[in-house]
């Protein structure tokens, strides 16, 4: 009760933000930038404008059926086959995704230490055995566990959006004081397949990725189920829903855009700090889009904000997932549910293999949990549409003829996307085959 009071305090979206402003967004931002200039901004307003809206609608069932989306699922479906489905394909999308995610979480969280704390040859054969990133990987999975273990982690959390907000405002005033082509930055929202700077023929690969990337770090599927649990907690009046919704709309408008200017931000200084040619190749070079703002002290203000935004996402993408699990087999879950914790200690655990498995490169590694999140996006929106459609279920808060057009047009969309990646990725495997 103590947490839902809290909860009740401050507008949920606000966490949906802190949770998607995690490394996989700077480093995937950044790294749209460096390659790319601004040629990229439009797939960042489109994941925007796709993130409010499929966040709206998920706050808006929430806050109508008191439950989430896995619940309405497994309420709504009556065919005993079809329902459990459905809920096996959320299930495996929401734990593969999470886990992936996790991974980039981990691994981000772990960068900012890195920074902070360089290997050093002295500190002992375990240090210089495991190495600062695997290392830093393993402490933030176990300060996460401990956080969701106690189940109490408002404050912390409150602490650390304050923490990522600082960051993002930086990357803000440096995108500002670096001087942008407001010209440039225009047409870079014009919607185009643009030409990496090397001058290098672009395959599409390298375009696909980036762009599935940048809509799976800012419409991640696991925050769907998140928000629609944490808005019926915030909103909880059943049987006078409108204004609860209302309220809903501008919280999501207003944390969505936030986060989306930050994303911008950080896209649009990387395009000028690396416009002379340089390479992003870690994400330690990140820090240097933030030079000629803060000077000395940009890679330790950079390290700081990369931890927190990694711990924020690492304490928040498992207990989503425990939520979404609960809500698959009919349960609502607590944060104090022995099963939530279970579930979000697995995810954790999974993603901390996968950590140490790819820790040489965490920056790939942090791209491709985003990538992960995208190709799984068609998919959680295709439930949510169905969900939101339901008048037995919404009543009249169901979905209108507009908030439909936009929201299966959002699935087609990155329905295209992910087919075309998958294929380009297959052709590139047949190539393989191919050579060998």
């Amino acid at each position: 009760m103590e947490e839902n009071r809290k909860l009740r305090g401050i507008g949920p979206a606000i966490f949906v933000t802190a949770a998607f402003i995690g490394p996989g967004t700077v480093m995937t931002a950044s790294r749209a930038g460096a390659e790319f200039g601004y040629g990229l901004l439009w797939a960042v307003l489109f994941s925007v404008m796709a993130a409010i809206i499929l966040q709206e609608m998920a706050a808006r069932l929430g806050i109508v059926t008191g439950g989430g989306l896995a619940e309405a699922i497994h309420s709504t479906i009556r065919p005993p086959a079809v329902r459990w489905l459905f809920l096996a394909l959320v299930l495996c999308g929401i734990l593969i995704g999470n886990a992936a995610y996790q991974t980039g979480n981990l691994l981000g969280a772990a960068a900012g230490l890195e920074i902070l704390y360089p290997a050093n040859p002295s500190d002992g054969e375990i240090l210089a055995g495991l190495g600062t990133a695997k290392l830093g990987a393993v402490l933030i999975a176990v300060a996460s566990l401990i956080v969701i273990w106690i189940g109490r982690f408002r404050f912390l959390q409150i602490c650390l959006v304050v923490l990522v907000s600082i960051m993002g405002l930086l990357f803000l005033l440096a995108a500002i004081a670096l001087g942008p082509n407001l010209a440039e930055m225009a047409y870079g929202l014009i919607p185009a397949a643009p030409t990496p700077r090397t001058g290098e023929e672009a395959s599409g690969m390298g375009n696909l990725w980036l762009v599935i990337g940048l809509i799976g770090t800012t419409v991640v599927p696991y925050n769907l189920f998140l928000h629609a649990s944490s808005a019926a907690v915030r909103w909880p009046d059943r049987d006078h829903p409108s204004q609860g919704v209302r309220q809903s709309l501008w919280d999501t408008l207003i944390s969505v855009s936030i986060g989306g200017l930050i994303t911008a931000s950080l896209l649009v200084s990387a395009a000028i700090a690396f416009a002379d040619g340089g390479q992003l190749t870690n994400i330690r070079d990140i820090a240097t889009q933030l030079r000629p703002l803060l000077g000395n002290w940009a890679e330790f203000a950079f390290a700081i904000g990369i931890l927190a935004a990694g711990l924020s996402s690492s304490i928040t993408a498992p207990i989503a997932a425990g939520f979404a699990t609960a809500g698959c087999f009919g349960h609502r879950a607590t944060l104090s549910s022995p099963s939530l914790k279970w579930v979000a200690t697995l995810v954790v655990l999974v993603g901390l293999v996968c950590a140490l498995q790819f820790g040489r490169s965490p920056a790939e590694a942090i791209i491709l949990a985003q990538v992960a999140n995208g190709l799984l996006l068609p998919l959680i929106a295709v439930f949510l549409l169905i969900m939101v459609n339901q008048t037995r279920l919404m009543k009249q808060m169901a979905n209108g003829w507009v908030a439909n057009v936009l929201g299966f047009s959002i699935v087609l969309l990155t329905a295209f996307l992910a087919l075309r990646q998958l294929l380009l990725v297959w052709e590139k495997i047949q190539g393989w085959w191919f050579v060998s």
